[in-house]
């Protein structure tokens, strides 16, 4: 089953790197904005097509990271969703400070990463995360190196 992916970042590169890290385990949509990324969130949830992740930077103009994902769970919320069919959301900052990351963990994130990041650090997040299965990542992995090569 291909994950709906929604990617909320503000620098250009590194949305589509990421892009590129997930391509094999759904379809991406790039978003450069906090407030850019609520109203994708909002139009899915409108159109029954929920985010199975939502990967969502910090700093941001016009929404940062925690903005928006207040208003993701708040959306989620609205929808009666309960947490274990609400989209998972992994932040991705080059913030590393243990504030910043309790802070995203009391907004109900599901995971983080600290800039930079490989591929293999994205794909062992979907693994913790239930999103792939680990013997399909990991055969996504030798494919990816083969390809490579």
């Amino acid at each position: 089953m291909a994950l709906r992916i929604l990617i909320v970042e503000d620098d250009f590169d590194a949305g589509q790197l990421l892009s590129k890290y997930l391509a094999d385990f759904g379809d991406c949509e790039v978003v450069e904005n906090g407030a850019a990324g609520v109203a994708a969130f909002r139009k899915a949830l409108r159109d029954q097509d929920a985010f199975d992740l939502v990967c969502l930077d910090i700093i941001m103009p016009a929404k940062d990271g925690h903005e928006t994902l207040q208003e993701i769970r708040r959306l989620e919320k609205r929808e009666g969703l309960v947490i274990e069919n609400a989209s998972k959301v992994l932040m991705t900052s080059a913030l590393s400070g243990n504030s910043t990351i309790l802070k995203s963990f009391m907004e109900l994130c599901d995971a983080y990463l600290v800039k930079p990041f490989s591929r293999q650090d994205v794909l062992d997040k979907l693994k913790e995360l239930g999103l792939v299965a680990r013997g399909a990542a990991d055969l996504q992995r030798t494919d990816s190196l083969r390809m490579e090569e």
